[in-house]
């Protein structure tokens, strides 16, 4: 399913148009976007929790040239935790 087929099939279950729905998914990703950049979790009961991951600076070899070694800096990893009643919904339990 993408964006587009979300947007139609929860306009047609809300009863509401998709415009509407639009705004609502945009700010939905918006507010969660802003809310990981402040440090915070972001929790939906049911399916999951976002979190950020600090990953450290590291070296490694360039893989286009393994003589060579380069560093990656520290980054931010974005990471979905499935909760496990999708899980057990997933694997018919």
């Amino acid at each position: 399913m993408n964006r587009s087929d979300l947007l139609v099939t929860l306009a047609s279950k809300l009863n509401s148009p998709k415009t509407s729905v639009d705004t609502v998914l945009r700010t939905l990703v918006d507010t969660v976007l802003e809310s990981l950049k402040d440090g915070d979790d972001v929790h939906f009961l049911g399916l999951g929790r976002f979190y950020v991951k600090d990953v450290p600076p590291r070296v490694r070899k360039d893989p286009f040239n393994p003589a060579r070694i380069i560093s990656l800096p520290r980054r931010k990893r974005l990471v979905f935790k499935v909760a496990p009643k999708i899980t057990r919904g997933l694997n018919g339990k």
